[in-house]
């Protein structure tokens, strides 16, 4: 799935970090699962996995990759992939999505968003009205109703007009946007281990689990990803309150995170560190940050170095391409607590 921040690329990079203290590790917490490739990533090797995330799209694919084990869990086999088949085959329906996101729509005609293309937001809307229909009816249980979620959720990005983010829509047609959206089935990832997914504040998060690691990822800079990504955040939710704005973001300004100020992100840091030692009962903590967050890393390093000894790596990678700052590259830096 396209996400900034997503850290498939740096799966390698975080093995490599633990090291032997991979054999110590039962248990993994994710407190900021975004995409949920670090909780996938720690299910497949057999750990117990608790992820979270407060973005209500990050819950959904939570559901559908942790929380799920087996697929029993969502029925009968065939009837699942005739769910999925289904959605492939509706019909466009003049829904939200189509009169908020796609640029012909004459109720969009003050902002023409450029979301989406007309054909495309017209059969998310029909997804999200027959899955809806199914669920009311009683046809799914609560485990296929998110794992369909899933995979309309999934499917958007790869048919959006953005350069990266929901922050505002390209003015030209990227080539994406002309393709047909395709719905897939998501891939279940076997387990026999009680793996939870939550939607909570990191440190509310973390005061309910117990985990030998908690991995961090926090917001790194001033840009809040439910800002971001809000067009995902609709649909996870079916919100359908009408946009104002050119781009169609709401106001986000009163639930952005502590993590996204410069005179708030040092204590927010604190706190999580605080609360994972002596409520989560973790024996490491890794927390993966950027070279241009808000904090310093020398920052980080003191901070976590009150409650054990600190290892710090750091990777050097491309800057995202669309990216106007004059750097080619920045660096992910990786740091180990081994708590004393």
């Amino acid at each position: 799935m396209r996400f900034i921040g997503n850290k498939t690329n740096l799966l390698d990079f975080i093995d490599k970090s633990l090291d032997r203290s991979i054999q110590n590790i039962t248990s993994v917490a994710d407190a900021f699962s975004g995409t949920t490739s670090v909780a996938q990533h720690f299910k497949k090797k057999r750990k117990l996995v608790f992820s979270n995330d407060l973005l209500n799209f990050s819950y959904v694919l939570q559901r559908a990759y942790i929380q799920l084990n087996d697929i029993d869990e969502l029925g009968p086999e065939r009837e699942i992939s005739d769910y999925i088949y289904k959605l492939n085959k509706l019909k466009p329906i003049d829904g939200f999505f189509y009169e908020q996101f796609a640029p012909s729509s004459s109720i969009n005609s003050k902002f023409n968003r450029n979301y989406l293309s007309e054909k495309n937001a017209g059969k998310i809307d029909a997804a999200l009205y027959k899955l809806n229909r199914w669920r009311k009816d009683n046809s799914i249980n609560e485990n296929l109703y998110f794992f369909i979620l899933s995979s309309i959720i999934e499917a958007i990005p790869y048919v959006s007009n953005i350069a990266g983010t929901y922050g505002a829509f390209l003015k030209n047609d990227d080539p994406r946007k002309l393709k047909e959206i395709n719905f897939l089935f998501p891939k279940i990832i076997s387990s026999s281990k009680k793996n939870m997914a939550y939607n909570l504040d990191s440190i509310e998060f973390l005061k309910n689990i117990k985990a030998d690691l908690i991995y961090f990822d926090p917001p790194y800079n001033s840009r809040q990803y439910a800002s971001n990504y809000h067009l995902l955040e609709r649909v996870s939710i079916q919100d359908y309150s009408i946009p104002e704005s050119k781009t169609g973001l709401h106001d986000y300004s009163n639930e952005k995170s502590d993590w996204c100020y410069k005179n708030k992100v040092e204590n927010v840091l604190s706190r999580n560190i605080y609360t994972a030692v002596n409520q989560s009962g973790c024996k490491f903590i890794l927390l993966s940050y950027n070279s241009e967050g808000l904090l310093d890393k020398d920052i980080i390093v003191e901070t976590l170095s009150s409650y054990g000894s600190v290892n710090l790596e750091q990777l050097e990678y491309p800057r995202f391409r669309n990216s106007k700052y004059p750097k080619s590259f920045i660096y992910e830096y990786l740091f180990l607590l081994k708590v004393k």
